[in-house]
This record gives C-alpha cells, sequence and structure tokens, in this order.
C-alpha cells in the first residue's frame, strides 16, 4: 500500500525470518499471558475460587474491580483509535479537496528530456515543441502546453535568488529566492491558472525580445511588499547573462503579470513564491507536455499520445500519466496513513467487543 508514498519502500523484501520472528512472538505472548492466571488457579483451593463470585468478599470486589479496569481500559484504546482515524479520514477529505490553484479536470501529461547536444539551439526545441502540440491536437486535444516542472511533482523544480533591480538586497542571505518554472505560452490557460495583474506569455516573448517574467502571487506579496509589480523589474543570476569586458551581466527581467498561487510541494503545504520564465527566450530540455483532453477519455487516449510523441524522436523517451494519477501520487501517504489507521481502530473495536462479550457471558 505504501510503496508509491514512502521512499525505498519497495526495495524492502518480505523477510521470512522476520515473520517466523513475529509468529514465535505471538505464541510467547499467549503463553505469558495464561501461565499466569494457570498458575494461581493450580495454586489455589478450587471450592473458594468457584464461590467468590456469589459473595461479597473482598477478593470478588478485586477481581471485578481489575476485570472491569481492564474492560474500560480496551475500549478506552479502542476509541482513541478510531477517532484518530474519523479524523485521518477527515483530514483526508479536506486535502482532496482543497484548492490546487490549477484545472481538476483531465489533462495528459507527456515528460520528456530532449538530449542536449541535439538540442542545443532554442530552435530545435520549439520546433518539437510545436510538432508535439500538432500531433496532440490531431489525436483530440484542444489545447497543449509545456512546463518544466509541473505542479506537485518536484523532482524536477530547481530554486533561485531572484535580485530586485530597484530595490536590491543589501544582505545575500536575506535575497529572495522561489521556484522557478519555464512555462510555454498556453500553460496558464490550459492548467486555468489564473493571472490576477498584467499578462502571461504571448508569442511576442521569443528570442531577442524583451525577457519577461510571470510571478506568483506569493513571490509579490513577500518580496514586493505592496508596490506595484508590472513597475518591477529582477535579476537571476544565470538566466538572460551575457560577457561583457569580461564579466557577465545579468540583464533585468520585466514582470508583466502575477499569477495565481498554485499547491506547489503538496496539497498540504501552503503556496510557495514561484516565477515563470517563458520556455520560448531560456528553453528547458525537460519538459512536461500538457493537453487537454475534456471531451475526450484521456486513458484511451494515453496509448496514442505516447505513440505520437516517441514517434518524434525515437531518441527521447517519453512516459505519459495523468493530471488525476499526479495528484493522487501527492496524497499516497495521507492515504496509507488514513488507511492503516482506520484497519488499527476496527481491530481494536472488534477486540474490545470480544472481550467485553467473553467477560459478560
Amino acid at each position: 500500500l505504501g510503496a508509491d508514498g514512502l521512499p525505498r519502500l519497495a526495495s524492502v523484501p518480505f523477510d521470512l525470518n522476520v515473520l517466523a520472528f513475529a509468529a514465535a512472538a505471538v505464541g510467547a505472548t499467549g503463553l505469558a499471558v495464561g501461565v499466569a492466571p494457570a498458575l494461581v488457579t493450580a495454586r489455589a483451593d478450587l471450592m473458594p475460587l468457584i464461590n467468590e463470585g456469589g459473595r461479597s468478599g473482598t477478593g470478588g470486589r478485586l477481581s471485578r474491580r481489575a476485570l472491569a479496569g481492564l474492560i474500560i481500559a480496551e475500549i478506552a484504546v479502542a476509541i482513541a483509535l478510531v477517532a484518530g482515524a474519523g479524523r485521518l479520514v477527515r483530514s483526508f477529505e479536506n486535502l482532496s479537496n482543497e484548492r490546487r490553484g490549477f484545472t481538476s479536470e483531465p489533462r495528459l501529461i507527456g515528460d520528456v528530456s530532449l538530449p542536449f547536444m541535439q538540442y542545443r539551439e532554442p530552435a530545435r526545441v520549439e520546433g518539437w515543441l510545436d510538432s508535439a502540440a500538432a500531433r496532440l491536437r490531431a489525436l483530440g486535444a484542444s489545447r497543449v502546453a509545456a512546463v518544466s516542472s509541473f505542479p506537485l511533482r518536484t523532482e524536477w523544480d530547481s530554486t533561485t535568488f531572484v535580485d530586485l533591480v530597484r530595490n536590491p538586497s543589501t544582505d545575500p542571505h536575506a535575497r529572495p529566492n522561489a521556484r522557478m518554472r519555464r512555462a510555454s505560452t498556453d500553460f496558464f490557460d490550459v492548467m486555468d491558472i489564473s493571472i490576477l495583474a498584467g499578462r502571461a506569455f504571448t508569442a511576442e516573448d521569443r528570442q531577442g525580445s524583451q525577457p519577461v517574467i510571470v510571478v506568483s502571487q506569493a513571490f509579490a506579496d513577500r518580496f514586493l511588499q505592496g508596490r506595484d509589480p508590472l513597475r518591477e523589474q529582477v535579476t537571476i543570476p544565470g538566466v538572460h547573462s551575457r560577457r561583457i569586458d569580461g564579466r557577465w551581466h545579468n540583464d533585468p527581467i520585466q514582470i508583466v503579470g502575477v499569477a495565481a498561487d498554485v499547491r506547489q510541494e503538496s496539497l498540504g503545504e501552503a503556496p510557495e513564491q514561484t516565477i515563470y520564465l517563458a520556455q520560448a527566450q531560456v528553453p528547458a530540455r525537460r519538459l512536461s507536455v500538457v493537453a487537454e483532453a475534456a471531451a475526450l477519455d484521456v486513458e484511451a487516449l494515453r496509448p496514442a499520445a505516447h505513440d505520437a510523441l516517441s514517434e518524434l524522436d525515437p531518441n527521447v523517451p517519453v512516459e505519459v500519466t495523468t493530471l488525476s494519477e499526479i495528484v493522487d501520487a501527492s496524497l499516497s501517504r495521507q492515504r496509507l496513513g488514513m488507511i492503516l489507521m482506520s484497519s488499527y481502530g476496527v481491530a481494536a473495536l472488534v477486540l474490545a467487543a470480544g472481550g467485553v462479550f467473553w467477560v459478560v457471558a
């Protein structure tokens, strides 16, 4: 159950030695629990013990109190486990319904990594993306976009420092930082990410034009401190850089839009500050191609989409998944905890009910 959500859990073997030890421990526990009352009974006079329950003697009261205390403790533990399981179920439901910042409609995601040597030139990368979009539209996709790192999949994410041109930080350790993604022109539309101010990327944002960037609402709130984001420029180390007089110079990048926050790390984490660079200006070669297929069965379209992308370049491996699978994978740990806790709660209730029944009987 937890192989998808816990690190290296799939590599843990089913060890027969551990199973044998657990079986021996269970047997030893049963013997230990049964031996103590058996020894007491063997050493005592049976007639007083038989009559003890019918008398109001001190021994009878102590026995009844001990049994009552055990029953109360057992039921209390069972209720605590069931209550904990209920809270986990409610938390899981809340996470499932959490506002993500992007669409919940069916989307196909095709992950590719273009070889640098073959796709060194930005025009080659753009040509591959144009061909991929054309093939996916021919299969029935209404809109296609690309992003360097998809939400809820942080393994491809990169984090960078960002310097504000008009208000640079004097402390190098307090420089603004953000998750950096490179998005194509239609990415915000395809993923239904709202543009709160300014604009998204357009076809005019290409090689040789004014460098532009879209920032998230969390970035604007934290680092711009109420200033108009559309009047701000930033520089990013190593991005839009050129060598002048033997030294590298970072060109200013104009903020042209503010995008709504998106859950990046997980649905349970607060949105992080994020910046989006124009894919056409700063091309990424490791990409997630996103295809909107709301009117189609995405599972039925999946094999055809994989074949269509693979045929573009046999040297480029392609992995196709769906948006729902990505969201489900991000909740795998919470789902595992909910299932385990619920199982423990049900088991505890069954044991408590059995204990009460046998004591009463």
